[in-house]
């Protein structure tokens, strides 16, 4: 019956999954489509996406819960909410921005912080009493810096002074012309520019900048110790913002899951500011979806670093879970004893640094 089907979406800048649900969690379909960006194609050609996933299931269900790309601003989520509701598609429509969905994936606590590193970076706080901490999240306009992105582009900077002679030698010069089978990096720099490779696909640069991190560039390693302390820097002030005095931390997004330890490291170091705090242990599907940060930077192997939490693998197994919190609080689970680290919220904010390419430290 469609009254006990409940439908779950994650729509991710790059990517958006799609759950039909019944009431206990049993997957009864699933879809998988392009990327949710209602501020570059507009709320109605993105909500088109999400049409095409729910396509062919039985309609309308119980509830839906869309947790998307884009929905930053209050005048945001409400044209996204209305769009979806016009839709028809469910009795009972919750819209909210995609940190959302990583925060029930990560901890079966109702407060807590997450961070979303993937093509972008975003972040939002949750206190118990239901008070939220979000942010604009518009890019460099509202200060921020971080995700594939953003890594990609200064991976770009760097390999293109390091072409001309403006800058020191780095393995970023050969893993550009690499990934993108160009002559020069220069070459690189004019597709963009023309138009015929379009910038969104910079991001596909983060790996090579982990690899280039791990094999000792001094670059890469200044782009991935930026990036730990924007992490850091965002849960350290969405929690500030709420008073929280030891909340879980969940991180997720393809940038962290791809484990590299250097992040990981200096994301979760106290001494600089980090938030080594705790984590909840909390399942869904069978997978473990939090880890204590002291578990992350202690493992060796990148599956056990980071392929437990929630990226964009294991972000869709929040299905049951935010499907629960939003319509049925009754079926939701107690919360779990927690892996307590030293005081998250008292520790002191990351230190300023210029973001690359903006005269980074050498």
């Amino acid at each position: 019956m469609t009254g006990e089907l409940l439908i779950a979406i994650d729509g991710g800048n790059s990517k958006t999954d799609a759950r039909l649900v019944r009431s206990d969690g049993t997957v009864v379909a699933a879809g998988s489509g392009g990327g949710f960006r209602p501020q570059v194609h507009g709320v109605a050609a993105a909500v088109e996406v999400l049409a095409g996933l729910v396509a062919g299931w039985p309609l309308p269900v119980r509830g839906l819960a869309a947790f998307l790309a884009g929905a930053d601003l209050p005048e945001e989520v409400l044209a996204l909410q209305a769009a979806v509701e016009e839709r028809g598609w469910a009795k009972e429509v919750h819209v909210a921005n995609d940190t959302f969905a990583l925060f029930h994936a990560g901890t079966a606590s109702r407060e807590g912080v997450a961070v979303v590193c993937g093509t972008g970076i975003n972040c939002v706080g949750v206190a118990a009493d239901g008070r939220t901490a979000t942010f604009p999240a518009l890019g460099a306009l509202s200060g921020d810096w971080g995700g594939g992105g953003d890594v990609g582009r200064a991976a770009l900077w760097w390999a293109v002074r390091a072409e001309d002679g403006r800058g020191p030698a780095t393995l970023l010069r050969a893993a550009v012309i690499e990934h993108f089978g160009t002559a020069t990096v220069q070459d690189v720099v004019l597709a963009v520019h023309r138009g015929e490779l379009p910038e969104l696909r910079l991001a596909q640069l983060a790996p090579a900048v982990f690899r280039a991190c791990d094999a000792g560039d001094e670059v890469a390693a200044l782009l991935v110790d930026v990036l730990a302390d924007e992490i850091a820097a965002m849960a350290l002030a969405a929690s500030g913002r709420l008073r929280l005095a030891d909340p879980d931390v969940v991180l997720g997004g393809a940038i962290p899951a791809a484990g590299n330890a250097r992040l990981l490291e200096r994301v979760g170091a106290p001494a600089r500011g980090g938030v080594g705090g705790r984590r909840r242990a909390g399942r869904r599907c069978g997978q473990v979806c939090g880890r204590p940060v002291g578990e992350l930077v202690s493992a060796t192997s990148p599956r056990n670093t980071f392929s437990a939490l929630p990226g964009r693998r294991l972000r869709i197994s929040f299905l049951f879970r935010f499907i629960v919190f939003a319509f049925l609080p009754s079926l939701a689970p107690a919360n779990q004893a927690a892996v307590r680290g030293s005081g998250f919220a008292s520790r002191p904010a990351s230190p300023v640094r210029c973001i690359p390419p903006l005269s980074p430290e050498r």
